[in-house]
């Protein structure tokens, strides 16, 4: 072995090192240490290499001169043609050589000339080189070509074909063998009846690259040493398993036979031949003694390779030197070069059944879970009912998973009462982990690893990353394998000694059986079991995937027909609800009008956010009072409605449900730190009576809600005729707010967005008021329901483009920013084609950029008419202007539309945006929308945000546009620029 240099010495003496020393002591020196003595040939044969381009000798072994009579010297054949030594050859010189293999060796044929005085004959009759057989190969520039004893040549013909008889019987029952065991068994039994060898064994390589002999054979009278015992790694250094995968074939036919040289030492060039192909290569010096302290002298190993790589020896053992002859040394590698196919083929044949098994029993396991999962409606319970099964395909004893708000253990072994603490510490393993595959920590139980503290059972775990879009992972333990191991001699333990001055390892002079105990790793999972648990996180991604989909659809559908905050019908679903029942004619409908007192008065001193409270507990304080049968549902703002089946003799119930609806507002309310009194005003129509179609009962209905509030709020009115006259207070409404669109009594007011990453201002959206000469500014909630009642909309739409447009330009002639600015649109204007006219009108007149201005419309308007809606969007696209969808998710089947829309941006609806970062379900229908945008490259603005908690939120998950009180309230033009200045100067960041 390679020396490391320490103190001077005269003299060997024995010395003793410390484990660790020796054991990184032999490192160093196996990582330098040469596989076989270059410059060296074994002595029973001879070598001649020759310049492929010349055909000159450029190099030989010095034994030649033992086998070959009279030549005298090796040096004589040096530079000389090879032409003139060959007695006979199969073909001309130079096609024979011009075709020698890189690998492999080729029988080329070649006799050697006679160089014996004439007349001299060999006692037995047959001259020595005769009986040897001459193969070669190329190596570079080079063909070495070894001679190999042969057989006689006029070998027993009989005994040829015994011999390969006796090959196919043998290869007939290693081929019969069962199962893997069983078939290692009877190939080193074959093989050493074939070989003649004292001992066969089959050495298979482990993962770490320790040896482990799992078959083994002896000759009569011998006794099987090494079976079931391990074989450290470095008894076999990297740079020997990389050549035995390109040579597969070693001979040695004496362990202490001295080695000739090769003459001279160096090819021309200056460089050691390459031997590594060489049948006649030398051994290195510390394998020979490796061999010596085995009691071996002679060995013969072919390399058993799968899939190309290394997986094992066969290694057949001599007490004795053996020399066989070529045509014996031959049969026999073919045989062991067949079994080791055999093996290999087998082994993969035998992983395989057993790898396709594994996968079938996991894909049934996928397969039921799926289904599990689809009947359930829940991904938690459908891997709860399969985690025995997960545990046991995985062979583990822990199962447990964590996908963003689901999180869950099972063990076989361990308390999971600390879920918390088990996700904790195998959340900082998969870290480590990419998205979409797995690793496998197998050793968390050695020294100087950390283990998972609330699972201390464990030593190893297998972990898979949930794939892009969905956060999480899922992961299976295995518990510490504590093993009792037998080793050939005690790993370590080398000969340490001083010899001239250097320190020297020797290898191993003991063998015998060592054990050892081994703890703190797991049995390794194989790659199906890794495949497999990628599998499971696939399912697991798709599975919430889907589901989290179809919650979505379920929530759009169900807001279709639900009010978004009090979950009750809304008024479509309401409107609808009372055509069917009107229609029929063996009912009594009562259609109660509710409406909340002086409810404006909440939102504009406590805030949306109370307000919104105190209409979920009206709606739980509603549903509270009335009959199965009944409908409660919220119409809009502060206004519900109910409706109830009753019977003509039930007429006096009607003043029992109307008690109770105002019994019901009794209790105080406690929003926002404040208890407040409320009391509501009720409006009753009865069909038969009142009106029989649902228009003519909604509106007396509201009529009578009219006169509750007229006549000092806080009770109930059943419609009445003399009502009607009230309509006359409508009629001076009307003429007030159509007298207000000519008088200029209308203002547009401005609501900045803003662009979350950047802080900066990047549009506006108009929104009218009413400058009542008598009431003061009023919002749009007190007269634009009127305005589309009285066919007022489509001139109040008019002049809200008309305004917008002039502001435009009037921002434009002063030399001011012009962020594009949004309009609202109602239904009336589209089918009545007035919105296309106006748009173009207001541009052309005020010369302003179409792309300044933005259509926005809600999903309802859109699906009144969706296809009218449609053709008229894409009219104004076809302009150039934006068109945005406002309060998206609160309609219903607009997603078929979506595609169709020629839409810039979707608006989600300040209903979400609430509760976005306390409530999950908003969080999964806002992500649904901001990935559908993303989907269909809409950016996406979010409407209401009032916190700064909404703003993180939208921000980090991919909303970037906004508006709301956050920033500022909608205010006149001339207070805009200021307000927009302090929005961009307080930008976060």
């Amino acid at each position: 072995m390679s020396l490391l240099p320490s103190g001077k010495g005269a003299r060997s003496r024995k010395i003793e090192l410390d484990q660790r020393a020796i054991s990184e002591l032999y490192e160093q020196q196996c990582s330098a240490e040469p596989i076989h003595q270059l410059g060296t040939v074994q002595p029973h044969g001879f070598m001649v290499v020759v310049d492929l381009a010349t055909l000159r000798i450029v190099q030989v072994s010095s034994g030649i001169v033992r086998h070959w009579p009279g030549l005298g010297s090796p040096e004589r054949l040096l530079h000389t043609p090879l032409s003139d030594w060959i007695e006979d050859a199969p073909l001309p010189l130079p096609s024979l050589l011009a075709d020698l293999p890189q690998q492999g060796l080729s029988d080329l044929g070649l006799r050697l000339r006679d160089l014996r005085p004439a007349g001299e004959v060999p006692a037995d009759g047959v001259a020595p080189w005769a009986a040897f057989e001459c193969v070669g190969h190329r190596r570079e520039g080079y063909g070495v070509l070894e001679w190999l004893p042969g057989g006689a040549a006029q070998a027993d013909a009989a005994e040829q074909s015994r011999q390969i008889i006796q090959i196919n019987r043998a290869l007939s029952r290693i081929r019969q063998a069962g199962d893997l065991q069983h078939f290692f068994h009877e190939c080193v039994r074959e093989l050493q009846a074939l070989s003649g060898y004292d001992r066969v064994m089959l050495y298979r390589f482990r993962p770490d690259w320790t040896g482990e002999v799992v078959a083994e054979h002896v000759a009569h009278g011998l006794a099987v040493r090494f079976l079931g015992m391990r074989f450290p790694a470095g008894d076999i250094p990297p740079q020997a398993r990389a050549l035995y995968e390109r040579n597969t074939l070693r001979l040695l036919d004496d362990v202490d036979a001295v080695p000739d040289v090769l003459v001279p030492a160096t090819l021309p060039d200056g460089q050691l031949l390459d031997q590594g192909h060489s049948l006649l290569r030398s051994m290195s010096p510390a394998h020979l003694v490796y061999l010596r302290n085995m009691g071996v002298r002679a060995t013969l190993v072919v390399s058993l390779l799968k899939e190309g790589k290394l997986w094992g020896l066969l290694a057949c053992h001599h007490q004795r030197p053996r020399v066989s002859p070529h045509n014996v040394r031959e049969l026999l590698r073919s045989a062991c070069e067949l079994i080791a196919n055999m093996v290999a083929m087998r082994i993969d044949g035998l992983t395989r059944i057993a790898h396709a098994e594994k996968v079938a029993a996991f894909s049934a396991l996928l397969e039921q879970l799926s289904q599990s999962i689809g009947r359930q409606g829940s991904l938690m319970q459908g891997l709860q009912a399969q985690a025995d099964e997960i545990m046991r395909l995985l062979d583990a004893s822990d199962f447990g998973f964590q996908l963003e708000g689901l999180s869950w253990v099972a063990s076989a072994r361990h308390d999971v009462t600390r879920q918390r603490h088990i996700l904790d510490g195998v959340s900082q393993l998969a870290q480590s982990v990419e998205r979409g595959s797995a690793r496998a920590i197998e050793d968390l139980g050695s020294p100087g690893r950390q283990g998972v503290e609330a699972l201390p059972g464990a030593a190893g775990v297998l972990i898979a990353r949930l794939p892009a879009g969905v956060q999480g992972y899922c992961f299976v333990t295995r518990p510490d394998l504590v093993r009792q191991v037998q080793w050939a001699g005690e790993p370590g333990s080398y000969d340490a000694v001083v010899k001239d001055g250097t320190i020297e390892l020797q290898p191993r002079r003991s063998f015998s059986r060592w054990q050892q105990t081994m703890s703190g790793s797991c049995e390794p999972w194989i790659g199906v079991e890794t495949d497999a648990i990628v599998r499971l996180a696939a399912l697991m991604a798709d599975a919430h995937k889907t589901l989290r989909n179809q919650a979505l659809q379920r929530e759009l559908e169900w807001r279709a027909d639900h009010d978004h905050l009090t979950g009750l019908l809304n008024r479509v679903a309401a409107e609808q609800e009372l055509a069917r029942r009107t229609a029929r004619t063996d009912v009594f409908v009562s259609l109660f009008l509710i409406d909340l007192d002086h409810f404006k008065r909440i939102n504009d001193t406590l805030g949306h956010a109370a307000g919104d409270e105190v209409l979920q507990e009206i709606s739980r304080r509603l549903g509270a009072v009335v009959r199965g049968n009944d409908v409660v549902a919220r119409l809009g703002g502060d206004e519900f409605l109910l409706l109830t089946d009753l019977t003509e003799a039930d007429k006096p119930r009607v003043a029992l449900i109307a008690e109770r609806l105002h019994r019901a507002m009794s209790h105080p309310f406690h929003v926002a730190g404040k208890r407040l009194h409320l009391r509501l005003s009720v409006g009753v129509a009865y069909s038969h009576q009142h009106g029989q179609d649902p228009g003519t009962l909604m509106r007396h209905a509201d009529m009578a809600l009219y006169a509750a509030k007229g006549e000092g709020r806080a009770c109930t009115r059943v419609f009445q005729g003399a009502m009607e006259g009230q309509l006359s207070d409508a009629i001076q409404i009307e003429e007030q707010l159509r007298a207000a669109i000519g008088n200029r009594e209308l203002r547009l007011h401005y609501q900045p967005k803003v662009d979350l990453r950047q802080g900066k201002v990047v549009g506006l959206e108009a929104l009218v008021r009413w400058q009542h000469p008598a009431r003061g500014l009023v919002g749009p909630d007190q007269f634009i329901s009127l305005a589309e009642r009285v066919n007022l909309i489509q001139s109040l739409g008019c002049w809200v483009v008309d305004e917008a447009a002039r502001q435009l330009a009037l921002w434009r002639r002063a030399g001011l920013p012009a962020w594009p600015v949004a309009v609202n649109v109602s239904f009336p204007q589209i089918v009545g084609g007035s919105l296309i006219d106006d748009v173009t009108r207001a541009l052309r007149r005020e010369s302003i950029p179409p792309e300044w201005l933005e259509i926005e419309l809600t999903e309802s308007v859109v699906m009144e008419d969706a296809q009218h809606t449609v053709r008229a969007l894409q009219a104004l696209a076809a302009l150039g202007l934006k068109v945005s969808l406002d309060d998206f998710g609160t309609g219903y089947s607009s997603l078929a539309y979506v595609r169709q829309l020629p839409l810039d941006s979707l608006k989600i609806d300040r209903s979400f945006v609430q509760s976005v970062h306390t409530e999950l379900q908003s969080q999964v229908i806002t992500n649904g929308i901001i990935g559908l945008a993303r989907g269909l490259r809409l950016s996406t603005i979010a409407e209401g945000v009032e916190t700064e908690e909404q703003r993180l939120w939208l921000l980090e998950n991919g909303c970037h546009l906004a508006q709301g009180y956050l920033f500022s309230k909608p205010v006149p033009a001339d207070e805009l620029p200021a307000v927009i200045a302090s929005i961009e100067r307080n930008a976060p960041g």
